[in-house]
């Protein structure tokens, strides 16, 4: 199975790569690190699962009330600082947490056979350790495109623990709206592979 790690800043198109790359891969899945993360963000907090999925959805604000705004400590938190949180949290109590949880997503890929695997977020380098990890696998970097501006969270370690790796087999700054020929850079490396 290869195994492909997307990695960039928020909204520089690594979903939107994963989508174009899946297309050009016969067979291929998209797998999220966030995926658990946002089923339980979601379910601890009490808000709709579907806000995780849009930029909008994750600036909804999400009102707390008792042991809610206890742990984060405010009456009010918008939905991304929440998936921060619990992200954090569980790193805190279990470094390997969310490794675990993308660890059983590959296996269960491996056992049905599916040829590519493309993770679409890959931001923390022990993520960016796992892809490397596999036989054949592959991590490319998404750098932010000409007037691309960080947001409110671009200082988060989920932000900016990837700025210093050196270890990509490829890296990207493509103008916006550009990915396809990033898609099919990528899939000319991976069928190489």
């Amino acid at each position: 199975m290869i195994l492909i790690g997307l990695s960039g800043k928020i909204g520089t198109g690594k979903s939107t790569l994963a989508a174009a790359l899946q297309k050009r891969l016969p067979g291929s899945a998209i797998a999220s690190f966030g995926a658990p993360l946002k089923d339980e963000a979601a379910h601890e907090f009490g808000f709709d699962r579907e806000l995780c999925d849009t930029i909008a959805g994750k600036n909804t604000i999400v009102p707390l009330t008792g042991e809610q705004a206890a742990k984060i400590g405010k009456a009010e938190a918008r939905v991304r600082e929440l998936l921060q949180w619990v992200g954090a949290d569980r790193r805190a109590r279990n470094p390997d947490y969310w490794l675990w949880c993308m660890d059983h997503v590959l296996v269960e890929c491996l056992g049905n056979r599916v040829p590519v695997v493309i993770i679409d977020d890959v931001r923390l380098a022990g993520e960016a350790n796992l892809v490397l990890g596999w036989t054949r696998g592959q991590l490319f970097r998404l750098d932010p495109y000409p007037g691309w501006e960080p947001g409110p969270d671009a200082g988060d370690v989920t932000e900016v623990d990837l700025d210093a790796w050196e270890r990509w087999t490829d890296c990207y700054a493509p103008g916006f709206g550009e990915l396809d020929d990033v898609a099919d850079c990528i899939v000319s490396l991976v069928e190489v592979a």
